[in-house]
Parts: structure tokens; sequence; C-alpha cells
């Protein structure tokens, strides 16, 4: 009898949580309302950025070798852009009651933390969490209507890096068809409260 495939076939459900606390002492969401989903995801391409550390010994030059993750890239395509949410993500604090967004050559990084699922071959999903990320720069190609019908896209670039208290880059989880996605509506609160 064969054996089902087991592959990924699918890219939705994204939110990015912005007000993040990030510290050595303490990680979590600082307001419980700042999650924003991401409509129309198109894809999302992830390196992992590691490098390998040999350290020689005994006469052998790979007595040990360490396998250092420095940080994560993702490159994440979507169809829709809010700019409140952008500003949100930028760390621009929202574009206000005359919602402009103005962005400059000062403006500082600002960390939130991503989900998103995958679906899977027998209709199950692979879930995903980056805990600490930094939009790097986005773009967006902008065409007349009269040379292209398709949608002008927003392209995030984005470094996913440890976490402060604990040096997790990522979290997947793997959930069975019918089950609920909650776990992509929320993230962690480190140190973990007891009985909670």
């Amino acid at each position: 009898m064969a054996t089902a495939k087991k592959f990924l076939k699918g890219f939705a459900n994204l939110n990015v949580f912005t007000d993040v606390q990030d510290e050595v002492e303490a990680y979590g969401l600082l307001s419980e309302d700042s999650r924003y989903a991401l409509t129309g995801a198109v894809s999302c391409t992830v390196t992992d950025n590691k490098t390998a550390a040999a350290i020689s010994g005994d006469d052998d030059p790979n007595w040990y070798t360490e396998n250092v993750w420095a940080t994560t890239d993702l490159e994440v395509t979507v169809h829709e852009m809010d700019l409140n949410t952008l500003s949100e993500m930028l760390g621009l604090g929202g574009t206000g009651e005359d919602d402009v967004l103005e962005e400059g050559a000062l403006d500082e990084t600002h960390t939130f933390a991503l989900t998103f699922s995958a679906l899977k071959s027998d209709m199950g999903y692979r879930l995903y969490r980056y805990h600490s990320c930094q939009l790097m720069s986005y773009s967006v190609s902008h065409k007349t209507r009269a040379s292209s019908t398709e949608a002008q896209d927003y392209v995030l670039k984005i470094q996913a890096r440890p976490r402060r208290i604990d040096g997790k880059i990522r979290a997947t989880k793997d959930v069975a068809k019918g089950e609920a996605l909650t776990w992509l509506e929320s993230i962690d609160k480190l140190p973990a409260t007891p009985g909670v």
C-alpha cells in the first residue's frame, strides 16, 4: 500500500503583532489589540542564515562543528497593504486622523511578531510564528492600467532575529484538518505566568 504524500501547498492567514515587548527579562504583547491581518497573501520565501564554525582537536580539523543561526530573511508578497498597518509595522504609530504615512531617513526599525499558515496536502495546516521581526524594506511597482491587469503587489523584506529572552527565532506547529487556527492569533508571553 502506497504511503500518502505529505507536502505543503498553500500560504494564508498572515498576521502581524506590532506592539511587542522583546527584552532580556520579558517577551509578549504590550497591547492585546495590536494584531493586524494582512489580506491577499501571495507568497513567502524563507531563508535561514546559518554559519558553521569548526573547532579542531586531536589532529582532526572537524573535531567539533557548531552551527550558528543568526537570522532568517522572509520575503513576503501581499496584494493589499493598508497604510495604517504599514505604519504600525514600521513603528511610526499609525497614520493618525489625516490618514497620511510619513516616512523619513531617521526612522528607527520596529520589532513585531509574524504568524502564518501553510496548507498541507492532507488538508491540515502547518502553522508558523516568528517571534521578533523587523521590516527592513518594502517595495511596490506601479504600472498603468493599460499595460497590466495584475495587482500592484507589495513585497515586504522582513528579518526575523532571535528573541532576546531565550534566543528562539521560529515556532512551528501542525494541526489536523478541521482544527481551529487560534494558535496564529496570539504570541507567547514569557516568562510564563504559572497556572495560565
